[in-house]
């Protein structure tokens, strides 16, 4: 019985070590993964926050986020100048559409309150 406990045991944590390496490597997929130029998305919405996304000088995107979680008042990229504001619109209340025109060669990181993307501009 004694001898048993002692290869049960430390089987039992090695398997748990090994379940949390395979789950925690399965969170670096392709959603983390930055997209490649020319082939992000022009349409950003909450649920691609914590992603990366890089376009071009001069290009535009637009940004879908609910007024309730993340208020436009609170939205900015740091540093400024990679990107510009170009005009707010409303789609189905309370979701708001910032449009944003790639500026400069640069990162930034796009945030609010419950939102957060790394803004990259070739």
């Amino acid at each position: 019985m004694r001898t048993s406990l002692l290869v049960l045991v430390p089987s039992i944590l090695l398997g748990g070590l090994i379940l949390f390496g395979v789950s925690q490597m399965g969170g670096t997929s392709s959603k983390n993964a930055p997209c490649v130029l020319g082939t992000c998305p022009l349409s950003l919405h909450e649920s691609d926050s914590g992603q990366t996304f890089i376009y071009s000088a001069g290009g535009r995107f637009s940004v879908f986020l609910d007024e309730n979680n993340n208020p436009r008042s609170d939205l900015t990229c740091a540093p400024d100048g990679v990107i510009a504001l170009r005009q707010y619109t409303f789609a189905e209340p309370p979701t708001y559409v910032a449009v944003f025109e790639t500026k400069t060669s640069g990162t930034c990181v796009l945030t609010d309150k419950n939102f957060s993307a790394t803004i990259v501009v070739k």
